[in-house]
């Protein structure tokens, strides 16, 4: 997989970049087209109050393949590798990594897209979210999700390595 390349692909999203969610402002007026989609081979995992997502066969996670206008592209990718503590040049010490991955659209297209995947160290020990659909896991904790967001003050969850370097 290739990690540094910028090549502007679409994104998949299935958690806080998700339309209606607390980061959706960081695309801006940038997006083009949003579409369900699927991701394969993935999962994802409660951090508290957001998820992450790892590959792992047999899973699938939800979410929106999110177009953006090629004027804004850059901007918003800059937006989006800060928000995931994604450092092109050092990707060994980032807390995701964007990488090339094929998701699948409800009507059944195969597109190539940039997905932000964690590490499984940092989700030892999380929750599993089962059936990988996010909005539908907070569906019940939306009151509880919304006050913490507004509680931090920021748009950055941030969580912390295992070894304490994150």
């Amino acid at each position: 997989m290739n990690y540094h390349a910028s090549e502007p692909l679409p994104f998949f999203v299935y958690g806080t970049l998700l339309p209606g969610q607390p980061n959706d402002d960081l695309w801006g007026d940038g997006i083009t087209r949003a579409e369900a989609a699927f991701l394969h081979n993935s999962h994802i995992y409660d951090m508290g109050y957001y998820p992450m997502l790892v590959s792992q066969s047999g899973g699938t996670v939800s979410g929106k393949l999110i177009t953006v206008a090629s004027l804004a592209y850059r901007e918003i990718m800059l937006r989006l590798d800060a928000l995931e503590e994604y450092v092109p040049a050092r990707p060994k010490q980032s807390t995701y990594l964007r990488v090339r991955r094929r998701v699948t659209t409800k009507e059944g297209r195969r597109v190539d897209a940039w997905v932000y995947e964690g590490d499984m160290d940092l989700v030892e020990g999380m929750p599993q979210i089962l059936g990988g659909d996010w909005l539908a896991h907070i569906s019940s904790r939306h009151g509880e999700i919304e006050i913490w967001w507004e509680s931090i003050n920021s748009k950055f969850g941030h969580h912390k390595r295992i070894d304490g370097n994150g």
